[in-house]
């Protein structure tokens, strides 16, 4: 199931170009992770969360090759200005969004793995030998 959530995560995140869906379906069966799983991770990738991530993306990208994100932000919104800035900010937003890709299927799947170990050690109880 945390294998399933990651890779969610991981083609939610990830620039997919509306292949989202193939691309779980693929995954899911390549990697025998369970697809319900898949599905809900790949929520990460829709609206409105999506548009935190380009920020963020864009943002770090920025920070590393050490461009002022204002004047970066401010050439994208003027009219003709994608075109303008579109080699600097596709380098910014790519390198940007691997770092976040990865860092989010980590995050994601430790969360998940944990919660579930966490919550099955719940439902099995103490050990038959330490019951009051």
């Amino acid at each position: 199931i945390a294998g399933g959530f990651a890779l969610g995560v991981f083609i939610g995140v990830a620039p997919t170009f509306g292949l989202g869906g193939v691309l779980i379906a693929l995954g899911a069966a390549l990697f025998r992770t369970n697809l319900p799983a898949a599905l809900l991770g790949l929520v990460t990738g829709a609206p409105p969360f999506i548009f935190g991530v380009w920020f963020l993306s864009a943002w770090l990208g920025a920070r590393i090759f050490g461009i002022e994100f204002r004047a970066l932000y401010e050439s994208v919104r003027a009219p003709g200005g994608i075109w303008r800035a579109g080699g600097t900010m596709v380098k910014a937003y790519a390198v940007g969004n691997a770092i976040v890709t990865l860092i989010a299927t980590a995050a994601s799947f430790m969360l998940v793995w944990f919660w579930l170990t966490r919550r099955r050690a719940v439902r099995k109880g103490p050990p038959a030998g330490r019951r009051r």
